[in-house]
Formats: C-alpha cells, structure tokens, sequence
C-alpha cells in the first residue's frame, strides 16, 4: 500500500526536521510502532535497511510531505492510502512553493 502524509510547519520551523519527524511517525504508525534503521545509498537517498518499506520525503516552506510504501493490506492504515496494491513499490514525493 502506499500512504501519503502532510505536515504544515509554524514559522521559524525546521523543514528538516519536520520532514523527519512526520517520516518517522508514518513509518513507526504503518509497521506496528517499530521505526527500521536508516542508511544512505551511495547517492546519498535514504533508506529502510534490512525492511521492505520504501518512502520519499519533500519539504519546502510551510510544509512537508512524505509517501510510504508498505507491504500489506490497507485496512487499518491511518494515513490517505494512495494505492491499496499488496506490494511495496519505490516511492516520489516532491513539493514545491
């Protein structure tokens, strides 16, 4: 399944650390609270390691996006579910002022 999540930052906000934040929520929310160890492939785009879990994350002044892409049913998901497909495909997120 794939989910989107939206975060609106306050002024002076980090757009970084919004960004991560919401990720983490997203990921820990759609995999039973257990966040995965993250690594960085060569180009520098993070990833889950060791996990089928795929995610993109954008920032840009005020808000925040990031899709995850999970393997399993989207029955439960407590996040826009974009697509209901049992596979975890590759992700993009992109926002832009």
């Amino acid at each position: 399944m794939i989910c989107l999540g939206i975060s609106y930052l306050s002024p002076g906000a980090s757009q970084h650390e919004a960004g991560i934040r919401l990720r983490d929520e997203m990921i820990a929310a759609l995999c039973g609270g257990i966040l995965p160890e993250f690594g960085r492939m060569p180009g520098g785009k993070p990833y889950c390691v060791g996990n089928p879990v795929r995610f993109s994350l954008s920032h840009t002044e005020g808000c925040a996006v990031c899709a995850v892409s999970v393997p399993g049913v989207a029955e439960a998901a407590p996040y826009p579910v974009l697509s209901a497909a049992a596979e975890a495909p590759e992700v993009g997120a992109d926002v832009e002022a």
